[in-house]
């Protein structure tokens, strides 16, 4: 920045002394004799001198302004490319939002699957315990209502309504 700044200034500078120059030069010519001494001191010099004052007053004047500028110019610069990264940002996190979506429903449908998989293998079992349970019921009223001694005291008929009562008090209850 600081050599572009010197680069403007010396520019303009030399522009500013090859036009006077340019000009002292076509006057010259074109008037003809001129005491060149005193045209220097009192023409050349003083408007040079107010020349070179007045732009260095320009410069001096313009300078913190042109500081602000370039200051607040960074800046701005600064915010566009943080909102350019926010921007950035925002897209990656909603590619990375829709991909935990995804997995968060494959994970949900896995599990649902296992759990099914899971309650049938529990419910077949369930299954063969209870007609196992009915089977062997049935066993043991068959072999305690056929053994004599039982049925003759009469327990056999006592067992049996062991059986009936206590599945009808589950069914009330």
């Amino acid at each position: 920045m600081k050599h572009s700044k010197l680069k403007i200034f010396l520019a303009l500078l030399i522009g500013l002394i090859v036009g006077v120059l340019g000009a002292c030069g076509v006057y010259f010519a074109t008037v003809g004799d001129v005491a060149w001494e005193v045209y220097i001191k009192e023409m050349i010099v003083p408007n040079v001198v107010l020349a070179l004052t007045t732009i260095i007053a320009l410069w001096v004047a313009a300078s913190p302004i042109i500081k602000k500028i370039l200051s607040a110019l960074g800046l701005f610069n600064q915010a566009t490319n943080d909102i350019n990264k926010t921007v950035e940002s925002e897209e990656q996190n909603k590619n990375n939002l829709a991909t935990m979506q995804q997995n968060i429903q494959e994970g949900f449908t896995q599990i649902c699957n296992d759990i099914r998989a899971e309650f049938k293998e529990h419910k077949e079992t369930v299954q063969r315990i209870d007609k196992a349970t009915t089977n062997t019921e049935e066993i043991t009223r068959i072999g305690f209502g056929n053994m004599d001694e039982l049925v003759n005291k009469g327990y056999a008929a006592e067992i049996a309504k062991v059986g009936v009562e206590d599945e009808r008090e589950e069914d009330e209850a």
